[in-house]
């Protein structure tokens, strides 16, 4: 072979090895750091709501919305969770921090037989939402929150909301009202971990 053709063949060979002629694209390492997971106990908010006691009730029974703790998940046990529908108490609101942030609540029910967990904006509701006479108080401290109607959490708005719970007759209901009306104050001032326990499952961070 000449020394011409050494050359040439040389030449081609460089060429079918190189990524730009070959079609294979040079691979980039991926250096991008993530946050670590981790769960973290909303204490603070954990304790102000257990306080209210067993007053929750769990918003679906879909097999998607709802984890147990303590028992085999399957749709039997999800027929009797419906019929049974029992009243939870809070037993901690954990706060997933990383890439997949996300809100939870830790249920337990009043005879210890049901220890589940549901989604924090909307996975469960205060019983005392569906009071005929708190049902007002909860749709103004919505609207404050949510500044419709010109209702604000400021003092008019308070003020308005502190008449409509002085009209409630029912000794027990109006001190359910004021409950939420002190928290409601305390979540104006500092929204960290204050949202009154009325207002829970209602789509409220």
């Amino acid at each position: 072979m000449n020394k011409l053709n050494k050359i040439g063949i040389t030449v081609i060979s460089l060429l079918a090895i190189s990524p730009i002629f070959s079609g294979i694209q040079p691979v980039q390492a991926d250096n991008t750091k993530y946050e670590q997971e981790k769960s973290v106990v909303l204490k603070k908010l954990s304790n102000r709501l257990s306080k209210a006691g067993y007053v929750y009730k769990i918003s679906s029974f879909k097999k998607d919305d709802i984890h147990f703790k303590n028992m085999k998940l399957d749709n039997k046990a999800l027929k009797v969770l419906r019929k049974e529908n029992p009243s939870f108490k809070v037993k901690n609101v954990i706060e997933n921090v990383g890439a997949t942030a996300s809100l939870h609540i830790n249920l337990v029910s009043k005879d210890n037989n049901y220890k589940l967990s549901v989604d924090y904006l909307n996975g469960l509701y205060n019983k005392h939402v569906n009071n005929k006479n708190v049902k007002p108080v909860v749709k103004m401290e919505m609207d404050m929150i949510n500044q419709q109607n010109h209702l604000k959490l400021d003092k008019l708005g308070f003020e308005k909301l502190h008449k409509t719970i002085n009209n409630i007759k029912s000794e027990s209901d109006h001190k359910i009202a004021l409950d939420s009306y002190q928290q409601l104050k305390k979540y104006a001032k500092d929204k960290t971990q204050n949202l009154p326990s009325l207002l829970l499952g209602q789509g409220i961070y």
